[in-house]
């Protein structure tokens, strides 16, 4: 390609073979060398000429003392005034300074005055700066006045001359201030940690308002209260210790006052003048006991409300010995003996061990607490009596003895001479019709002992059970009327009405004293159909074949056809854990042949979906045996003769 452009050289001579098409390749025509040179002068022309531009010329230094670059006057002594250029680069390099880009980002476009995001800022004429929201310093702060509308975050030490503060001030640190604080609208404050001693407060009222409670917490334990630096009184709190309130001036009384509706009145005083004695403006109520007196030789007396002759109660002695009668007010009021009264009367003292009510008489007379209906001890209608001559206890309602205890500790209900044994102590309910004992669980009725003439009855509720034990249950009677030994809940045939389970004994064993039936089997109250029965040596399972209890007797029938018809198998039960095989049968595979051996059905199940198994009688199965040998010696015989 020819080079018509300064541009288009390379930089490796061997490269260079023309110059716009002349050629200056070794072994060129002299008369080339001639041409060649002065189509070069013409680029060079062009160059200067400006009609000829370099492309991205690569000059270590340039020296420019005249000229324009793109309109722009360069001068020698003047800064070049460079319009509408664009200067490639990635940094600029001015003496000792290294510019980027980024550095003249943050100052592209700024306003002098006002902060802009990621723009560096610069005062304005009059030297203010608006629009900063958050100002981080680590060094100092020194500025004639600081207005802050929002908040001021200073973890270190801030100290100020003049503070104006609009917002809220958060304090990480101490707040050092070597003058005052002065705020007319008051100072809101978590904690007030004072390292000095006095709360001064020229003139008016202090008031301490508080959303809770206001604690007073000091370590030397007295609350100390003056006027015009006059000591008055003293709150002293004792560690672990009493509360002393103390008057400081001499036989200055102690008064307790209160608003009584409109009037102010002094509820108690306590006269210091005379050793303290307690003035009640209207009465006093004790909730514990009350001790009055003058001296420890004086009698000790309380009156109260003795306004006539029978409307007062009076505790009085009138020695150490001798105790008069203790009168209470009929129109009421609760009595505590050693406790805090919750009815009319109340006794006990949880301090001691004991609790006793003693009554006392003559050994041929009676202790009685009678309750009646009426003002009149006539009128009672029930009470409890105890009878000093026979030792016994009497309970009665409705003005009629119900129970009595006797001196033996018999127990009768319904009668007043309960059953004496010897060596026992007996429960006696009488009833001139049913006597009944109902057993209660939570007001529920659970079950009950009934007797009447000719019989005595132990039941459960409906859905209960009646239970048999010794430490432990033995035996039951369920909801469902089935009597359960051994066993807690029926087990495998659960409409059996008895079932007995033995722990590595027998469940049951049944016995007589002579040969017999001990076992007797019927069904539905009709004839006997079985039985077991026992001599001294044997035992047989009995069923019924009397002849009068049959008909259709048939003895020629084909035994052989059918006993081939049984497939003996032997296998093992799997609840076997030995699996020791047997010789028998599979009960379905016998109850098409000998039906009467079998009973269930096939694959049967309850209608909770357990399987109820089939069973055998391989009894049954001896007539075929017995009839087949019968058949098979007939035909030995014919073969034989």
């Amino acid at each position: 390609m020819a080079k018509t452009k300064i541009s288009q050289y390379d930089a490796t001579a061997a490269n260079n073979t023309d110059i716009d098409s002349i050629s200056i390749a070794e072994g060129m025509a002299p008369s080339n060398v001639n041409n060649a040179i002065r189509e070069l002068m013409a680029h060079l022309k062009d160059m200067d000429a400006g009609t000829q531009a370099l492309t991205s010329p690569q000059l270590t230094s340039v020296d420019i003392n005249g000229g324009t670059i793109d309109g722009a006057v360069i001068g020698a002594n003047s800064a070049a005034a460079i319009t509408g250029t664009t200067i490639t680069g990635t940094s600029l390099v001015i003496g000792d300074a290294n510019i980027n880009e980024n550095d003249f980002e943050s100052i592209d476009g700024i306003t002098a005055g006002t902060v802009a995001a990621s723009k560096a800022v610069i005062v304005d004429a009059n030297k203010d700066v608006t629009g900063f929201r958050n100002v981080t310093l680590t060094g100092e702060l020194d500025a004639g006045s600081l207005d802050v509308s929002g908040d001021i975050d200073v973890d270190g030490v801030t100290n100020l001359d003049v503070v104006d503060i609009d917002g809220a001030v958060d304090m990480a640190s101490t707040l050092g201030v070597t003058g005052k604080i002065t705020a007319d609208a008051g100072i809101d404050i978590d904690n007030i940690n004072i390292d000095g001693t006095t709360i001064a407060l020229s003139s008016g009222d202090l008031t301490v308002d508080v959303a809770g409670d206001i604690i007073f917490d000091a370590d030397g334990g007295d609350f100390l209260f003056r006027d015009n630096a006059n000591n008055e009184m003293t709150i002293k709190v004792n560690d672990g210790s009493n509360i002393d309130f103390t008057s400081h001036n001499a036989d200055h009384d102690i008064r307790f006052r209160g608003v009584d509706g409109s009037s102010t009145i002094t509820a108690l005083t306590l006269d210091m003048s005379d050793a303290g004695a307690a003035t009640f403006n209207s009465g006093a109520t004790f909730g514990g006991s009350g001790r009055f007196d003058n001296s420890a030789s004086t009698p000790v007396r309380l009156h109260i409300n003795n306004s006539g002759s029978n409307d007062y109660a009076s505790i009085y002695a009138d020695t150490a010995s001798a105790y008069k009668n203790l009168i209470l007010n009929q129109s009421g009021g609760n009595v505590g003996i050693g406790t805090t009264p919750d009815q009319l009367l109340t006794v006990g003292n949880t301090s001691t061990q004991y609790t006793r009510l003693q009554f006392y008489a003559a050994t041929n007379g009676a202790s009685t607490i009678h309750f009646g209906d009426g003002s009149s001890a006539a009128a009672y209608r029930g009470y409890i009596n105890y009878a000093h001559d026979s030792d016994s206890l009497q309970f009665a309602t409705s003005a009629t003895e119900r129970m009595r205890i006797n001196s033996s500790g018999n127990v009768g209900i319904g009668t007043a001479s309960p059953n004496t044994y010897s060596g026992q102590t007996a429960l006696t309910i009488n009833s001139t019709g049913v006597a009944r004992l109902d057993l209660d669980v939570s007001d529920t009725l659970e079950g009950y002992l009934i007797s009447e003439s000719g019989y005595v009855g132990l039941f459960a509720k409906s859905g209960g059970s009646v239970r048999f034990g010794n430490a432990s249950e033995r035996a039951r009677i369920d909801s469902s009327g089935r009597m359960l030994v051994g066993l807690t809940s029926a087990s495998g045939d659960a409409s059996a009405k008895l079932q007995a389970r033995g722990t590595g004994a027998s469940a049951a064993v049944f016995d007589r004293t002579t040969d017999g039936v001990v076992v007797g089997f019927k069904r539905n109250g009709g004839n006997d159909v079985g039985n077991i029965s026992i001599t001294s040596s044997n035992t047989a399972y009995n069923t019924s074949s009397d002849y009068r209890l049959k008909e259709n007797v048939d003895y020629s029938w084909d035994a052989t056809t059918r006993l081939k018809q049984l497939k003996p198998a032997r296998f093992n039960f799997i609840v076997d854990d030995t699996n020791t095989l047997v010789d028998g049968f599979l009960a379905h595979e016998v109850s098409s042949i000998v039906p009467e051996a079998i009973t269930g059905a096939k694959d049967a199940v309850d209608a909770d979906g357990n399987p109820e198994y089939q069973g055998i009688d391989q009894s049954k199965l001896v007539p075929l045996l017995v009839k087949t040998i019968q058949e098979l010696e007939a035909r030995i015989t014919t073969l034989e003769g």
